[in-house]
C-alpha cells in the first residue's frame, strides 16, 4: 500500500503539535504525561524517507493505514490526558479564563474529519460489494436461463429427428406406374363417381380380370 500523502502532512502536524506541548510548563507538571509526549514523538517520523524505511520493515501491504490508525488513537488519548493536565495546572495558578489549546481542538476537529471520510469510504465500498453481489447473481441467473433454453432446443431438435418408423403409414397396395388412358365420356362419368379414377379402374380389373383363383369373367358370371 503506497503511504497517503495527507495523512502523512497530518500526522507531522500533530508531531509539531505534541513538540510544542512538551515545552509547555503544564506538561512539565506531570513527568510521566510528558514521557508519553516524547515517546510519541518519536513514532511519527520527520523526513520522507524514514516513512519509506517504515514500509520496508513492515510485512503487511496495508502497514501504513494499520499505522496511522494506531497514531490516531495515540493522539486523541494524550490530547484527553493533555486536558486534564492543564485544566489541573490551570486551577494550581489560579487562571480561571484559561483554554485548552487552540491547535489541539484544531486536531482533533481533523482527526474527526477523517474519521467520518473513512466511514463514508466503507460505506461506498460496501454498496460496491453489494451491486457486485447483485450482479453477480443476475449473471448466475441469466447462465442458468441459457442453459434451460440451450436444453430445450435440443430436445426441440431431437424431436424432428429419426424419419419414419417400420410398418408406420398406409400399406402399398402394388406398384404406381404413369399411363396415358383413353376412354368414351360416358366411362369417364363412371370413373368421376368413384373416389378416384384408380380406384375405380382397380375396381373394373379386379372383376373382369382372372386373378387370385377368382376364375374367368365367364366363369364368375355363370
Amino acid at each position: 500500500m503506497s503511504i497517503d500523502p495527507e495523512k502523512r502532512k497530518h500526522l507531522r502536524r500533530i508531531r509539531a503539535d505534541f513538540m510544542r506541548i512538551q515545552r509547555s510548563d503544564y506538561a512539565k507538571s506531570d513527568p510521566e504525561f510528558l514521557k508519553e509526549v516524547r515517546q510519541f514523538i518519536r513514532l511519527i517520523p520527520s523526513r520522507n524517507e524514514d516513512f519509506v524505511m517504515l514500509g520496508f520493515r513492515a510485512s503487511s501491504p496495508s502497514w501504513f493505514q494499520v499505522y496511522y490508525d494506531e497514531r490516531i488513537n495515540e493522539y486523541e488519548r494524550l490530547f484527553e490526558w493533555q486536558n486534564r493536565i492543564f485544566d489541573e495546572w490551570a486551577k494550581r495558578a489560579k487562571n480561571p479564563h484559561h483554554t485548552p489549546q487552540a491547535n489541539g481542538v484544531g486536531r482533533m476537529k481533523e482527526v474527526t474529519e477523517i474519521k467520518e471520510k473513512k466511514d463514508e469510504g466503507q460505506t461506498v465500498m460496501k454498496e460496491v460489494t453489494e451491486i457486485k453481489e447483485k450482479k453477480d447473481e443476475g449473471q448466475t441467473v441469466m447462465k442458468k436461463v441459457s442453459g434451460i433454453i440451450e436444453q430445450k432446443s435440443g430436445q426441440t431438435a431431437m424431436s424432428f429427428r429419426g424419419g419414419a418408423r417400420p410398418g408406420a403409414g398406409r400399406k402399398r397396395i402394388g406398384t404406381t406406374r404413369t399411363i396415358k388412358l383413353t376412354l368414351p365420356d360416358e366411362l369417364w362419368a363412371i370413373l368421376d363417381r368413384e373416389p378416384s379414377a384408380s380406384e375405380g379402374i382397380r375396381k373394373i380389373l379386379a372383376d373382369y380380370l382372372p386373378t387370385s383363383g377368382r376364375g374367368s369373367p365367364q366363369e364368375r358370371r355363370s
